[in-house]
């Protein structure tokens, strides 16, 4: 089964919503039209979304609400116009998909665009062993996920891959959900709500590579974990760029045998929440050669107690917020390795006792590693990144060129050879 398109000119786009015609005034400047479904998820002006009001009484401009008992939908536009001044489309079908690939075997998706729809590419439905590739296609504005394999469901979906695809504005769920089998995901771009992507329970050996998600509304990558359910396993996120939004972490890991290898990973935290945070009961974590970066008042990395893994070759930038706070509950965790890292703040460190409670602070390295062991290759200075930021590439003179250990990476996030003792951070450096 393969979707895709052939001569030349634009590619064809799958669009959800449908035109919505027949305003006419309601009260102020709100107009009102009667749809012929009992859902109406989005609403867009001139193929931008609208708030999506909590109910009549408090809409604004730019804004809308649908009465699903009388399927009446109410909208405001943002110049106060008659909506009939403006192509008006929405959603009207909650379950609605792009394309619904419902039982289908071998199936490629190649340079096809999809829109405004509630799943964008939904394979939620198959069911058995399947093999399956997207690439080149491009997803908007859909109302749930962009390209969906499920998490919850026993689906088996196997050899997936997904190559060079894009998916933007999710509005309220993932950009990309792996759940099922093994899938690979490279060269792929995301926004949504939470997160952008996604390893759902019963992954086997996921793979995000050389993907890229910038400022969502929450994270930017979840390696889930639900009680009852199988836990993701064998996951591997390698050479992306996580960029998390404000009030969760950029990364969360609750996964078994979990690698994060040669990544940036910045959380953009407005309140006290890591970049990234290793979970119960995730297990066997390997990070290794990431640039880490804390903005605002966030720290760089938890680490709930009893979490076994492996921490090397990492860079840790706090900007203002805490270099690593280790969730404990009456002790340090001695299954948590760490060495050969650059820890570089003003935050310094902390041992959280009792879920968060009675923290205990150390300014410095040396302090810190008396009470939890190791680090004792670590250092604590300026990695001199390149002056135009946010280019964490090394400058000359940096204390991070060939202070690193072997951990058996043989590339860095460019994917430059590393040769020797290894930097530490996600980039070799490279001489002018």
């Amino acid at each position: 089964l393969k979707f895709g398109n052939y001569g030349s000119g634009r590619k064809p786009m799958l669009d959800g919503a449908d035109s919505i015609t027949g305003w006419v005034p309601d009260a102020g400047f709100i107009y009102i039209a009667t749809v012929a479904h009992h859902y109406s998820v989005q609403v867009f002006q001139d193929a931008t979304r609208l708030t999506i009001a909590s109910s009549y009484g408090v809409m604004t401009a730019g804004s809308c609400y649908f009465n699903s008992g009388t399927t009446t939908l109410y909208v405001w536009c943002t110049d106060n116009a008659n909506p009939s001044t403006h192509a008006i489309e929405a959603t009207v079908n909650f379950y609605s998909d792009g394309i619904d690939f419902n039982g289908k075997d071998n199936i490629t998706v190649d340079g096809i665009d999809e829109e405004r729809a509630a799943f964008g590419f939904c394979f939620e439905n198959t069911v058995g062993t399947h093999v399956v590739t997207v690439s080149n296609c491009a997803l908007y504005d859909n109302d749930l996920r962009g390209i969906d394999f499920g998490g919850y469901n026993d689906l088996q979906v196997t050899n997936a891959l997904l190559d060079h695809d894009s998916v933007f504005n999710c509005r309220e769920d993932e950009g990309i959900w792996f759940g099922n089998g093994t899938e690979v995901a490279r060269y792929c771009y995301a926004t949504g709500n939470y997160p952008d992507f996604r390893v759902g329970i019963r992954a086997v050996n996921c793979k995000y590579l050389h993907c890229t998600s910038v400022n969502p509304q929450h994270g930017s990558l979840n390696v889930e974990y639900e009680r009852g359910y199988p836990q993701p396993t064998g996951t591997v996120v390698s050479n992306c760029w996580l960029q998390g939004g404000t009030s969760d972490p950029a990364v969360e890991n609750r996964g078994a045998n979990t690698t994060f290898a040669c990544n940036v990973i910045i959380g953009n935290n407005t309140t006290d929440i890591s970049a990234i945070r290793m979970y119960q009961p995730g297990i066997n974590a390997h990070v290794y050669n990431n640039t880490i970066v804390a903005n605002g008042s966030g720290y760089a990395i938890g680490v709930d107690s009893l979490v076994p893994g492996i921490f090397k070759n990492n860079i840790i930038v706090g900007v203002s917020g805490i270099g690593l706070l280790e969730s404990d509950h009456s002790y340090h965790n001695p299954q948590w390795v760490s060495d050969y890292n650059d820890w570089r703040g003003t935050g310094g460190f902390q041992l959280a006792r009792a879920h968060y409670f009675a923290r205990t602070h150390y300014s410095t390295l040396t302090a810190w590693a008396a009470v939890v062991g190791g680090e004792v290759h670590s250092i604590t200075g300026d990695p001199l990144f390149t002056n135009n930021y946010p280019n964490f590439h090394l400058r000359s003179g940096s204390p991070c060129i060939d202070a690193g250990t072997n951990v058996g990476l043989t590339t860095d996030f460019d994917g430059s050879s590393i040769v020797g003792v290894p930097d530490i951070g996600a980039y070799e450096y490279k001489s002018p």
